[in-house]
């Protein structure tokens, strides 16, 4: 087999990325493609009310992998962590729930638990109003 291929979204290595994401949008299409492989994303969330619940999931078919959800403020700052979470006939690899009291720029770093590397994995925002 051969080795899963960097997506269009790379570089995606840092925090200086151009990526950006918002509630809504069509899922985006990344890959941990190589040992140690980082994905981060920038997460719009300025046009949010404070207090609203935002929802951030990884999905993909393989079931081995192990994805992690790292969640920073604009300052680079760790706000919050999920590992990962499994839910009948949806299989979410990582899910991060988290109530945003402060509409602004954050990011998501999505790694790989046990360092392996695997193909392509989707990642999606949504909001909820609990």
């Amino acid at each position: 087999t051969s080795a899963p291929q960097p997506v269009s979204y790379e570089p995606d290595n840092d925090f200086s990325t151009t990526n950006t994401i918002q509630i809504g949008d069509t899922p985006q299409i990344h890959s941990i493609h190589e040992q140690g492989d980082v994905d981060f994303i920038k997460v719009d969330l300025q046009t949010i009310s404070p207090g609203t619940t935002v929802i951030i999931e990884t999905l993909h078919n393989e079931i081995t992998s192990d994805t992690e959800i790292t969640l920073y403020d604009k300052n680079y700052n760790e706000i919050a962590y999920n590992d990962n979470t499994f839910q009948s006939n949806i299989n979410p690899h990582a899910r991060l729930k988290w109530k945003c009291e402060t509409p602004d720029i954050y990011y998501i770093a999505i790694t790989d638990k046990s360092s392996k590397i695997y193909s392509d994995y989707k990642i999606s925002v949504s909001a909820s109003e609990e």
